[in-house]
């Protein structure tokens, strides 16, 4: 090997063109010994590079132990260095679980920070605003009690008021006095409830920006100051959608301050139903009346002031603009119309109206609300606007902190005015969406979603310009293709695909399939099912040893965990029981302590639960993860789909989750182990046996506990 050359240094200089950067960054990190490169690694790294490159979006599948985490990070660097526009093009790393980021930051990062491929200044977490204390909000609270404990409209139903001043006070002077800086995940003291945070926590919904007085000080923008400058963010799915859903709006504040950046969605085989949530819209009618009563109150200490009313007049602006009634009797007979409709599911919950066209006079109905809070919402908007861009805090510096107050709650109703026309909006809309209400005698709500992930997806981030998208997992293809991932995330044809394979020995570790069962987990089977896994599962057990029980419903989990712990005490450590590294812990104390260990799970310990070593030498599958189609969404795509539903959506998907499952038992090159399945369907059925060619090449099997009769 020769002179290894500081990465900054030969950028500066010009001497790493194309692969260059990327061959000169592994030479630096194979000289760590913390580093072992993997076979396929620097590879991925190049795809990927080419990928950034060239703009084009990628999907890759890169197994366990491929070191896929480097090599992404690495074909980022190294896209930024080969770039005219490095400075203004950070990296952003999306993933799925906060497990992975704490991966990435303990685990990887700080070998680019020893091979001086990253200075530690340049990596940041991007969170969302409602991580941040706003100190605005925990003020105003105070200020408010000090007003002999009265609040305002504003908040009318905190039930909880001594509570959250205290959290406030308590907040306010640990921030102040410099021992907290501001965000939730470093405060040291007892958390407060969510319902108190949720009133002390930064949120657009009332951010007046910089005319806040507390602006400077800011935990929020002083991270979000740092994110402008860094060259690798490392973010969740759900922020990086929302950040690429504003700018698709045409909001001129998105969540990340870059134009445009490098982008990679880790564990992406979860970005399809992510893109699902993020796309999706609800209205629930009560909440929204509720909303709009306060806006009397609100217009009127609006004009209140001489001067703040002026300035509206002069944009054609009166108190009876904000006037609610007409969309409140409007909600009413929308209410009305929607209890008049027949229930369409045994629970009576939900009436589903599919992609249909909707009833003539529940359209009218809601066409009218739409209107109305339309007209209201542009009535606001209009009035914001002359706020935020108004000088008269700046002229009459007496009136400023009353001119704050009132911005403050005029952005808060602003931001519920939009919220209401944007799920009515959907709602009404003739894209291609499922739609479907659900009320009772307290409530009607409006829901909205994409059909698919990949409606969304299209939208916000196939067509934009804003990010150059990476999509990277463990599990993209089924069946030795990508063919349905590239349906349920709708990756353009002109996507390019790259696939590492394993490089894990799976020969050396065992899969059996339990063919005791007289049974399967299908529903008119299931209790019966249920029983026999509690008998058997304990005999398929060995003590001394840490074992992983994935069970596919808190249901099954609760009728089979007893038999365990009758068997095995308190060696059986059920999730729930305690909060999860708590439990994780006490797994890990027994297997360090040679003592049995049965750690059962949903599917939080499905994916990215990292057991290496002793941590798990078994792995139970308790039933194949088939999802029920209870949603309305998936209902609607059963119908549409026909006999080709199981084939094309439920088989595909239940083996990625499968694949994920048995993904637990080998987490380094050095693992050995066993899985066990007690569903005999992998073993008996047609698109069982399917199921279990397209699993890594472990050594499989059926077998009977009660004879170790192998087929």
């Amino acid at each position: 090997m020769g002179q290894v050359v500081s990465i900054e240094a030969a950028r500066g200089a010009k001497l790493l063109p194309d692969m260059g950067f990327i061959d000169a960054a592994y030479d630096a990190l194979e000289a760590l010994p913390s580093f072992n490169a993997r076979p396929g690694q620097k590879a991925l790294s190049k795809k990927i590079f080419e990928a950034l490159l060239a703009g084009k979006p990628m999907a890759a599948e890169a197994p366990t132990g491929t070191g896929k985490t480097l090599a992404y990070l690495i074909a980022g660097l190294a896209a930024q260095a080969g770039r005219p526009d490095s400075d203004t093009l950070p990296l952003v790393i999306a993933t799925a679980t906060v497990g992975l980021q704490q991966q990435i930051l303990t685990g990887d990062l700080p070998k680019l920070y020893e091979a001086k491929l990253l200075d530690p200044r340049d990596a940041l977490i991007a969170k969302g605003r409602g991580r941040y204390l706003c100190l605005l909000s925990a003020d105003r609270l105070m200020g408010q009690a000090a007003k002999e404990g009265q609040f305002d409209f504003f908040d009318q139903k905190m039930n909880d008021a001594t509570q959250t001043l205290d959290s406030a006070k308590d907040m306010f002077h640990l921030f102040n006095a410099g021992f907290w800086p501001g965000d939730r995940d470093s405060y040291d003291g007892v958390f407060p409830a969510e319902e108190i945070w949720a009133r002390l926590a930064a949120s657009s919904d009332t951010c007046i920006g910089k005319r806040c007085a507390f602006y400077e000080q800011c935990p929020f923008f002083k991270d979000r100051a740092k994110l402008a400058k860094s060259r690798l963010i490392i973010a969740n799915h759900d922020l990086v959608l929302a950040d690429l859903k504003m700018a698709q709006a045409g909001e001129q504040d998105p969540l990340f301050p870059a134009d445009k950046y490098l982008l990679v969605f880790d564990e992406a085989h979860n970005l399809p139903d992510k893109a699902l949530n993020a796309g999706s819209a609800e209205l629930d009618i009560e909440a929204a009346q509720a909303a709009l009563l306060p806006l009397p109150a609100f217009a009127g200490k609006l004009f209140r002031d001489p001067d703040i009313a002026k300035m509206l007049h002069y944009k054609d602006l009166s108190s009876t603009d904000f006037e609610p009634g007409p969309s409140l009797a409007a909600m009413a007979k929308a209410a009305a119309a929607i209890r008049l409709m027949p229930y369409e599911d045994e629970n009576n919950t939900v009436v589903r109206l599919g992609q249909n066209a909707l009833p003539a006079e529940l359209e009218r109905a809601l066409l009218t609300v739409h209107g109305q809070i339309l007209g209201l919402e542009q009535r606001f908007s209009r009035a914001m606007t002359a706020l935020r861009n108004s000088k008269l805090p700046d002229n009459k510096p007496a009136i400023a902190p009353y001119f704050a107050e009132v911005l403050f709650q005029a952005s808060f109703l602003g931001t519920r005015l939009k919220e209401m026309c944007s799920a009515l909006g959907m709602f009404l809309s003739d894209a291609r969406a499922v739609r479907w209400l659900d009320y009772d005698a307290a409530r009607v709500k409006l829901h909205v979603s994409p059909l698919e992930g990949a409606d969304f997806l299209r939208a916000v981030l196939w067509q934009t310009e804003r990010a150059v998208p990476i999509l990277i997992s463990a599990t993209l293809r089924t069946f030795g293709n990508f063919d349905r991932f590239r349906g349920r995330s709708g990756l353009p044809n002109f996507a390019l695909t790259h696939a590492v394979e394993p490089i894990f020995d799976y020969q050396k570790s065992n899969l059996i399939v339990a063919t005791e069962m007289k049974h399967t987990p299908k529903y008119i089977e299931r209790a019966a099912f249920e029983q026999e896994v509690s008998e058997f599962l304990p005999l398929y057990l060995r003590e001394g040893h840490s074992t992983l029980v994935l069970f596919s419903s808190i249901r099954m989990m609760r009728k089979v965990v007893p038999s365990l712990k009758a068997r095995f005490g308190e060696a059986v450590l059920a999730q729930g029981a305690m909060a999860l590294s708590k439990l994780l812990q006490t797994h890990r104390e027994r297997s360090d302590a040679h003592k049995t260990s049965i750690l059962c799970g949903l599917a939080t310990m499905a994916e990215g639960l990292d057991l290496p070593g002793h941590y798990c030498v078994h792995v139970v599958i308790v039933s194949l993860p088939f999802a029920v189609p209870t949603s309305p969404v998936e209902r609607e795509l059963q119908e549409a789909m026909g006999k080709q539903y199981f084939y094309e959506r439920a088989l595909p998907d239940t083996m990625t989750h499968l694949i994920q499952m048995v993904g637990r038992l080998i987490r380094r090159e050095s693992d050995r182990g066993r899985i066990t399945v007690m569903d005999k369907r992998l073993w008996e059925t047609r698109w069982g046996q399917k199921m279990l060619r397209g699993l890594p090449p472990f050594k499989k099997r059926a077998e009977r506990i009660g004879d170790r009769q192998v087929r």
